[in-house]
């Protein structure tokens, strides 16, 4: 039997919705779906993504499971978001990106830290996530926020720990360079390439000394050609 392959839609359709079922005029999985296609459309705030979803025709609002004439309001959209559970959507679009990935098969994944551009206003801060991309699949496959930067090896560890990483290539920045980070990979059969900085001095240290002890034929030959070009 073939393995049924479920869409982004079936996965928004199955995140509980934490509003009372009394007066209920869109579903949840709707005003997601409009809130994500709004997005793709180059919106980047709920109310332009909202007048964006005035301008849907009939067949459009269809699409998106809504049967009535027009698409929520800023206020429905922006009330669903605060009642929202952040963490069960995460999951959900973690389980399916994840219908992508062969279990079997070496996979890099990045992970690092970015601010959300233009996520801050004048209410409320800018978005800080930290995101495990997969190269393979060009896509993200897991993601959360934290508050702030010093918040992304706590949240690292507790990403990876959710995530499959036997025969995965973990790889990231000089803040994830952690014996703690280092020791959950190996464990789950994973490997791992991250940058060394200053902030392990030490290791830094111990890394040069290493190299000085080992000779590169490749690059000393490279070096050469390089000197014999100038005469």
């Amino acid at each position: 039997m073939a393995d049924i392959k479920f869409s982004l839609w079936d996965f928004l359709g199955a995140i509980p919705d934490p509003r009372s079922s009394s007066g209920r005029r869109y579903s949840l999985q709707s005003i997601l779906g409009i809130l994500i296609a709004g997005t793709l459309a180059g919106r980047n705030s709920v109310r332009s993504i909202a007048r964006w979803a005035k301008l849907l025709n009939k067949n459009e609002l269809i699409l998106l499971g809504i049967n009535r004439k027009t698409a929520p309001s800023q206020t429905t959209m922006h009330e669903v978001l605060l009642r929202l559970d952040e963490k069960l959507v995460e999951e959900a679009f973690s389980a399916w990106s994840n219908t992508f990935i062969d279990a079997d098969q070496l996979l890099h994944i990045a992970i690092d830290g970015k601010t959300l551009s233009g996520s801050g206003t004048a209410e409320y801060p800018a978005l800080h996530l930290i995101a495990a991309y997969c190269s393979e699949i060009s896509s993200v496959i897991m993601q959360t926020a934290v508050e702030s930067k010093k918040n992304e090896i706590t949240a690292a560890k507790q990403m990876l720990f959710d995530m499959p990483l036997k025969g995965k290539l973990i790889s990231g920045d000089a803040i994830f360079c952690q014996k703690e980070i280092c020791h959950l990979i190996l464990k789950n059969e994973g490997d791992y390439i991250f940058i060394v900085k200053k902030n392990q001095k030490q290791l830094l240290a111990d890394i040069k000394e290493v190299f000085k002890k080992h000779s590169f034929p490749l690059y000393t030959q490279t070096q050469t050609n390089n000197r014999l070009r100038k005469y």
